[in-house]
């Protein structure tokens, strides 16, 4: 299981997001009786390529082609936030990593990179969404060896801030190669993972639980999709906040 592919190669991701806390203060007020609304549903649309490749390092630039935020469960928010997502086309993640899709090194240009925590918790992170992952990338470690469906494997991985003041996110978890799909010409891998990710932000570390897959298009040496759910407590000026995040990510045919 590893990523790859050519150099120039592109491929476009739609990635839809929803974050579930109830915010207290003043904007408590504003929130639906409703608790099963997601206070955020933020959708993008985003172009990858593979600039480089060496060695062991790929270079992808992904660039957001559009961005939509919605925020169901306090509707008076719904035009500020739109217009602020809005602002987010153009944004360039550069990200560097290894075929195992371990994060070398990453740098966000451009949009929304100098606004903190717009998809929710996370402190500062540019913009970069509450999943943690620029841009909304989903988070994953394949196996240091080959791996028969069935397998499973523990790994960590520390991913570096990508400006001076944001602070590195690290990410345990333990992930298993359940099946091998034949989509059209492609065959796809299934793998399912659980574990805890933990992020410096300026109240502190903020560890949040992991669950969900991904499936890598072994024919193409890329990511397939993924969907992930986040869920914890962080730390806001009101106080401990539960929050909860869904994401689905899909490549676009």
């Amino acid at each position: 299981l590893r990523l790859g592919g050519q150099v120039g190669q592109t491929n476009r991701y739609r990635s839809v997001m929803e974050t579930f806390m109830r915010p207290g203060g003043g904007m408590a007020a504003m929130m639906s009786s409703d608790t099963t609304l997601p206070f955020m549903r933020m959708t993008m649309h985003m172009t990858s390529t593979l600039s480089a490749v060496s060695a062991d390092a790929l270079t992808f630039v992904e660039v957001i082609d559009s961005a939509a935020m919605e925020t169901p469960a306090a509707p008076q928010m719904s035009g500020m936030m739109g217009a602020m997502a809005g602002q987010m086309r153009g944004q360039t993640t550069t990200q560097k990593m290894d075929r195992r899709g371990r994060v070398l090194s990453s740098e966000v240009s451009g949009g929304m990179a100098a606004m903190a925590g717009m998809g929710g918790p996370g402190g500062g992170r540019g913009g970069q969404g509450a999943m943690g992952g620029r841009s909304e990338r989903p988070i994953f470690l394949l196996p240091g060896r080959a791996a028969r469906v069935g397998e499973t494997w523990t790994d960590t991985s520390t991913t570096p801030g990508s400006n001076p003041t944001e602070g590195a996110s690290a990410m345990e978890a333990t992930f298993r190669l359940e099946r091998i799909d034949q989509r059209g010409s492609s065959r796809v891998a299934v793998v399912s993972m659980n574990g805890t990710r933990t992020t410096a932000t300026p109240q502190g570390p903020q560890t949040l639980s992991i669950m969900g897959e991904f499936q890598l298009d072994l024919t193409g040496s890329r990511l397939a999709g993924a969907t992930m759910t986040m869920s914890g407590t962080t730390q806001s000026r009101e106080g401990a906040m539960p929050v909860r995040m869904h994401m689905i990510h899909s490549i676009i045919p």
